[in-house]
């Protein structure tokens, strides 16, 4: 599994650094409007920047993952918040410095390195050693296969008002716009955390220990989700 995570991370970089150029032979060509967030010379440096992110990222140790499916709360909490407090000191203190949307990339990418070497010490003590099993291997690329494409499919959609505005608006104005919807997403991040590091390991528990009742539990927990959500729409709508 730790080399799937590798070779995801080796495919985001290099898809990042394909677009790069992509990129760049449009802006030479005169294809995008000058006023346009894709005529940006700066989107050049940070399309590279945010897959070396990842390419990081993937390199982390996989007990991390494996201390969310054993719920482990207490590993992956300090992950997270570390994750969170180096990327948001390293961002401030950058911005501070030298403003400019390098400093938002540079804390990403800090952020995801010191997670990675404090993941194989201080996070999990636990040693890992090298191992290559085929069977193992293709067994988790097909049981992923639906979920990668799922995956594609929802970041698309997603994704999709930005990649159109940015084509609209310039840097300034794409970035306010991705604030405002930032903030508007605050409360389906919030559930889409709860799901998949609280709610789809305890499910995976119950499968496996007792699945007779696995039906039950699922509608129970999505119940309690489902009414949260209503109730946080209908605010944010009001506001």
């Amino acid at each position: 599994v730790w080399m799937v995570m590798v070779l995801r991370g080796v495919v985001v970089a290099s898809l990042a650094l394909l677009a790069t150029g992509v990129v760049w032979g449009l802006q030479l060509g005169g294809v995008f409007e000058a006023h346009s967030a894709y005529a940006d010379p700066r989107l050049l440096v940070v399309i590279p920047l945010l897959g070396m992110s990842e390419l990081i990222k993937g390199t982390e140790s996989i007990e991390l993952l494996r201390a969310e499916r054993l719920m482990n709360f207490r590993t992956v909490v300090t992950a997270q918040v570390l994750r969170q407090v180096c990327t948001t000191a390293i961002t401030i203190v950058w911005a501070w410095l030298q403003p400019g949307v390098l400093a938002l990339c540079s804390g990403a990418l800090l952020g995801n390195l010191v997670i990675a070497i404090l993941s194989y010490g201080w996070l999990t003590p636990g040693r890992m050693r090298l191992t290559w099993r085929p069977a193992d291997m293709l067994g988790v690329v097909s049981a992923g296969k639906w979920l990668l494409a799922s995956s594609v499919l929802t970041f698309m959609v997603s994704a999709f008002d930005k990649v159109f505005l940015a084509s609209r608006f310039d840097a300034t104005a794409l970035g306010v716009y991705g604030i405002a919807a930032t903030l508007g997403l605050l409360a389906q991040e919030l559930v889409y955390r709860i799901n998949g590091v609280v709610l789809f390991p305890l499910l995976s528990q119950r499968h496996r220990e007792s699945p007779a009742t696995l039906s039950a539990d699922y509608y129970a927990a999505r119940r309690g989700i489902e009414y949260f959500s209503v109730v946080t729409s209908f605010v944010l709508l009001a506001l």
